[in-house]
């Protein structure tokens, strides 16, 4: 199939092979040529098609011929738009009506482990029979990918296209002289009058009092000096300067390689928004105004022409839409008293078409939205921006209002179970409590609720699933699942705080505040917290301290934590994870545990980086937890499936045995699995992994640590002050110990494993030991 999908309305530049768009990516003719016995596996995802090769080789050789048909004429450049991991190098060819490459190869490229462009100008292909003319047709491109040894073998490949290089220079000059004016649209400021804001969506000018009767109280003052350097940091920048079609973004997965180094207008603009109401200060109002005219008059609420293409279906969802229709409804109803009536008029129609409506359609048209955190929290776009289209369109109906607010409450019915639990970790947590009570709270007060008794009612349990996801130090998290983060953050925080009392937010409340994580929210509107918990947070906030349970047990969230030893022996938490029910933004870790020593992290989960990274197609497999994994006959690492059925973890009256179902995770690999935590006495637990193998092979018992265990024969040792780690593998025919990847925060770690012989079925004891004492303190 032969496709022009053009990128720009002036033309300048069209995609013809959408391998981002899963309706069209299947339809492209990819022939791979492997050197050697590699095998390359081609996969269609929901925003690129991948090519992994997942054995780790000293070297790696292979092309791809990519059939799709493209024409030269008017055109003189090639885009090719990738992902390739830093050990890899792209070459590239133009192929011919015989599907031969025609062309010499281009010089290498080399991967930079997250997205990029390569342009080549076809004039530097000089042919191998004659030189091309530029009139030419082609039947596609032929890629050779040349990688050393990484433990990250994946070619992901978002779109090819081609640029007249003259046509799109002028186009950009053009809009680079653009730079609009926004005084037809503001009131001067002597015609602001005093601060009033237009509805009162989360809370009204009144409450800036008590905000400011905060700022010398521990925590709060901390906190707000972050808030205020923010503030001043953003000062500095001039978002005229990145006004444009569309809207700039940090999230480098679905932008161009020109759109590098700008970050997203709606959190930036709410700060500045809101240090400027607290101090008074107009300078900062005013620069907030700056962002709230960029957003309105930006084109399109979307931060890429690939989510415009008239004839694509593809989209990125209306993440962005949402974000920034939310910023403006706060900076409407904040700062409506410097706004002419014609501005409003403007906002409220922009509200409407580029940000109500695009996330009605995503809400409307895919039922997995509401199926995980995105459904609750993307009406919240809805409930703000329609009650700000309520207080100016008589006609509006105010139905659609609650309506988003109803689906809102059906998502979190489901959503946060019964024991307070989520089945996507503390990451989507936090930020899903923070959209949604900010939602609670602004319906409530429009529809004359006590919003306080509706949060309570709804989140009364989820202090106990952040007690269980906690880590040692009060205000860390275990980042499982997804998690780009590993402290809990968000208005959930501050306002949960408030609401309840003795719970274990109150305990964490401090940390979490002068270390920045109420603020540095991660996921949707990141950088956005601690506004609205300045306003509903306790005014007197407590020393944090930790809030880990000694025991407890989630059953419908598949987690269990218990803490072990002391007085003689070194103080242990074991955490394991079973099966969350409805997981999505999960990981394939079934069975897997945690194990931390004084408030040492020992065993860990990496969680997950940014999804721009390559690394992030690869920190969800089972091999990278603390599991077991059977191998291929190649040798490669299986992974688990999702798991199946409804049994929960099991734990003995005396807490010293602990089962985790293996839930059919390995129903094409093992008739039978489970895994059971017996604990010998206050220093030992032992691991069974009791399984049947379909077929007989090899089994890989994964350990992952950010310290480096020494291996002495099936034994592995590691040193710490105080204390000494051992891990006995006494069924192991291999043991060893290498740096293999990383976590979210890009810190080393290293890789545990043990590998068995060839078996059919076995009972496998691995025994861990905690001993008093070190036998050497070299390694710290």
């Amino acid at each position: 199939m032969k496709y022009v999908l053009p990128l720009d309305s002036s033309l300048t530049e069209h995609i013809f092979a959408p391998f981002h768009d899963p309706e069209h990516s299947h339809w492209i003719p990819v022939q791979i040529d492997t050197v050697g016995e590699l095998e390359i596996k081609r996969d269609t995802l929901w925003d690129s098609t991948v090519f992994n090769w997942s054995d780790v080789r000293e070297s790696v050789s292979f092309s791809l011929l990519i059939l799709a048909p493209f024409s030269t004429y008017a055109n003189n450049e090639i885009i090719v738009c990738l992902s390739l991991p830093k050990e890899a190098q792209v070459e590239i060819a133009l192929i011919d009506k015989d599907c031969q490459v025609c062309s010499a190869w281009s010089a290498a490229r080399q991967g930079i482990g997250r997205r990029q462009e390569i342009i080549l100008k076809v004039s530097e292909l000089r042919g191998l029979r004659g030189l091309l003319r530029p009139m030419c047709g082609y039947e596609g491109l032929a890629l050779r990918i040349v990688s050393t040894k990484t433990d990250v073998g994946i070619l992901v490949l978002s779109w090819l296209g081609m640029r007249n290089s003259a046509s799109h220079a002028n186009t950009l000059k053009s809009r680079a002289m653009y730079r609009p004016d926004w005084s037809p649209w503001l009131l001067p400021h002597d015609a602001w009058g005093d601060i009033s804001f237009e509805r009162g969506l989360l809370f009204d000018e009144s409450a800036l009092e008590d905000v400011r009767g905060k700022l010398n109280c521990s925590g709060w003052r901390e906190h707000f000096a972050l808030l205020e350097s923010r503030a001043a940091e953003y000062l500095k920048r001039d978002p005229e300067v990145d006004f444009g079609e569309y809207l700039p973004s940090h999230d480098t997965r679905y932008i161009r390689d020109s759109e590098h180094g700008k970050t997203a207008y709606h959190w930036e603009s709410l700060v500045l928004a809101f240090v400027g109401l607290v101090k008074e200060d107009r300078t900062l109002i005013d620069h907030a105004l700056r962002y709230l005219m960029c957003m309105v008059h930006t084109r399109s609420w979307t931060e890429s022409a690939e989510h415009n293409i008239s004839s694509s279906t593809w989209s990125h969802l209306s993440f962005m839409e949402e974000m920034t229709t939310t910023s403006v409804a706060l900076l409407f109803d904040w700062l409506g008293f410097a706004l002419l009536d014609r501005t409003k008029v403007l906002i409220r129609k922009a509200l409407w078409e580029k940000g109500i409506t695009p996330v009605m359609r995503d809400l409307s048209s895919r039922e997995a939205m509401h199926q995980m955190n995105q459904g609750a929290v993307f009406c919240r776009a809805i409930v703000l921006g329609g009650l700000m289209l309520e207080s100016g369109w008589p006609k509006f109906q105010g139905q659609i209002v609650d309506s988003a607010y109803e689906s809102m409450c059906q998502v979190l019915n489901d959503y946060v179970k019964a024991d307070g639990g989520v089945h996507e970790g503390v990451g989507y947590l936090c930020q899903t409590l923070t959209a949604t009570l900010w939602t609670i709270i602004a319906h409530c007060r429009a529809r004359g609720l006590e919003w306080k008794d509706v949060a309570r009612q709804r989140f009364v349990n989820v202090g106990r699933y952040v007690a269980v996801m906690s880590a040692s130090y009060p205000g860390k998290a275990i980042p499982v699942g997804d998690c780009r983060t590993e402290w809990f953050g968000g208005d959930a925080v501050p306002i949960l705080s408030t609401l309840f009392p003795e719970s274990p937010f109150v305990h964490i409340l401090h940390n979490c505040l002068i270390g920045g994580w109420v603020h540095e929210l991660t996921g949707t509107l990141a950088k956005s917290g601690g506004m609205i918990g300045m306003v509903y947070g306790p005014k007197e906030v407590q020393t944090s301290r930790p809030i880990v349970p000694n025991y407890d047990l989630l059953h419908q969230s598949g987690k269990v934590t218990l803490s072990f030893g002391g007085v003689d022996s070194p103080r242990a938490r074991l955490w394991i994870s079973g099966r969350a029910q409805g997981a999505t933004h999960s990981h394939r870790d079934l069975g897997q545990f945690c194990l931390e020593i004084e408030n040492e992290s020992i065993f860990v989960d990496r969680g997950m980086v940014q999804y721009w990274f390559a690394e992030a197609h690869f920190l969800s497999r089972s091999w990278l937890h603390n599991v077991l994994t059977p191998l291929s006959a190649d040798g490669d690492y299986l992974n688990q499936r999702f798991p199946s059925g409804a049994d929960p973890i099991v734990v003995s009256e005396d807490h010293r045995r602990i089962s985790v179902p293996g839930n059919n995770i390995w129903a094409s690999n093992m008739d039978r699995y489970e895994r059971r935590f017996v604990f010998d006495d206050q220093t030992t637990f032992s691991i069974l992994d009791d399984f049947v193998l379909q077929e007989p092979g090899q089994v890989a018992f994964h350990l992952h640590s950010p310290m480096a265990f020494q291996v002495l024969g099936q034994r592995a040792i590691l040193n710490r002050k105080g204390y000494r780690v051992e891990v006995v593998f006494p069924w192991a025919q291999k043991v060893e110990c290498r740096e293999t990847l990383i976590d979210l925060c890009h810190r080393p770690i290293f890789h545990l494993c043990a590998m068995s012989t060839q078996i059919p079925a076995d009972q496998l004891f691995t025994q861990i030991t905690i001993h008093a004492e070190a036998k050497d303190t070299n390694n710290k």
